[in-house]
């Protein structure tokens, strides 16, 4: 058969000393390829092919999905950031609104206390007359134990215990003395005794608030301010010999410090006087235009002041108080306002500038804005200045 003869090859035709596994040349006669048949063929490409085929779509399709399971994962690291940032973003907007909320209650409080201050920067305690809460060249004036004002009605021959709200709560006249009874000053013990320097008889009375005389002592001094140091002394500005004299609070008198002059621990007609949280004692030097700051002994150690009518100048200083800062405020008599300084002596303020002529003041800190209470001598009552704690007035500036 054809096919037989095809593919059977003689030994006769291999070269002497050759195998049919050596790779050597051998006579193209002998080793012919027998070629295959075309279907054959054909088929085993086909196969190859689709072998070959399968294999590389099997690669393509494994690395496909290694592809798009990388890709998956970047995804999903890139939708966690997202929301990571989402929720980051959420906690930023909601603390946002809880400081806005902050923002606005606390934007709420100071447009309650402006609107204590926009009808008026300042309200009027009292007028001129002598009925009950009526005043007639009020002069010394401070603060009780229970916020009220203590006020000293010169002219009327008595001492006024007012409310913030016009309301005259008691009356001290006393009656044991003749109508040269006259109130100057005023001041309060930590007992809740009352005290008051009496230009009628040259003397200090202490009282209490039902109008019953403790005990009066002086007589032979000119007493204008009167308060009560930390340590609990009297002390008394007296006019006569330009001293502040000291006593204990029974009468007894004890020393007293300063002289005549214009230098340094001396006076020209010592007004007001009053302590500091240190037990400083401040003294209004009238005539020298300045206030004064001693130890408790009377040393010198600063000065507040001088004369003039610009930023920090004084001119015949009248009435001095302290705040719990030991911010100092002072009744500018000549320049008609009251000038504040800082406890280090700056100048920070004027308050009521031209629309007061100021005798005392007493500053109520309890309270925001906190109180400047000034007995205004010209207009018979007591003027009240607002000034806000939350903002103190930056230095050289002034209240309208």
């Amino acid at each position: 058969m054809a096919s037989e003869s095809n593919t059977e090859v003689s030994s006769e035709r291999l070269p002497s000393g050759h195998t049919d596994s050596d790779d050597t040349e051998f006579d193209s006669k002998v080793a012919v390829p027998i070629p295959e048949s075309p279907t054959e063929d054909k088929t085993l490409k086909e196969e190859d092919t689709s072998g070959a085929s399968r294999l590389r779509n099997g690669k393509e399709f494994e690395q496909r999905n290694i592809t798009d399971s990388s890709t998956k994962t970047e995804q999903e690291l890139l939708m966690e950031k997202t929301k990571e940032d989402l929720v980051s973003e959420i906690e930023n907007l909601r603390a946002s609104l809880e400081n806005c909320e902050k923002q606005k209650e606390q934007l709420k409080r100071e447009v309650d206390n402006l609107k204590l201050m926009v009808p008026s920067m300042e309200d009027t305690i009292g007028g001129p007359g002598k009925d009950d809460g009526q005043f007639e060249h009020p002069s010394g004036i401070a603060i009780d134990e229970n916020g009220d004002l203590i006020i000293a009605d010169k002219s009327n021959r008595r001492v006024q215990v007012m409310g913030w709200d016009n309301e005259c709560k008691r009356k001290n006249v006393f009656d044991k003395y003749d109508e040269w009874f006259r109130p100057r000053d005023v001041a309060m013990s930590s007992d809740g005794t009352y005290l008051s320097t009496d230009h009628g008889k040259m003397q200090v009375v202490a009282f209490d608030k039902n109008n019953e005389v403790i005990t009066s002592f002086g007589g032979d001094i000119n007493p204008y301010g009167i308060t009560m140091s930390k340590d609990g002394y009297v002390l008394v500005n007296d006019r006569s010999n330009d001293t502040v004299k000291k006593y204990t609070k029974d009468g007894k008198f004890l020393t007293s410090f300063g002289s005549h002059g214009k230098d340094e621990g001396q006076f020209d007609f010592p007004w007001s006087v009053v302590v500091n949280s240190k037990n400083e004692i401040l003294v209004s030097d009238q005539n020298n235009h300045r206030v004064q700051i001693l130890n408790s002994d009377g040393e010198y150690i600063a000065s507040l002041g001088s004369k003039g009518s610009g930023p920090g100048h004084l001119n015949t200083p009248y009435g001095i108080d302290v705040d719990e800062d030991d911010n100092v405020y002072v009744c500018d008599n000549g320049n008609r306002r009251i000038v504040q300084f800082s406890s280090d002596g700056k100048f920070l303020c004027n308050i009521g500038e031209g629309r007061v002529s100021p005798r005392y003041v007493a500053v109520r800190t309890d309270v925001n804005p906190m109180r400047v209470a000034v007995t205004d001598w010209g207009q018979n009552c007591v003027k009240v200045f607002y000034v806000m704690k939350q903002t103190p007035p930056t230095p050289g500036e002034g209240l309208p």
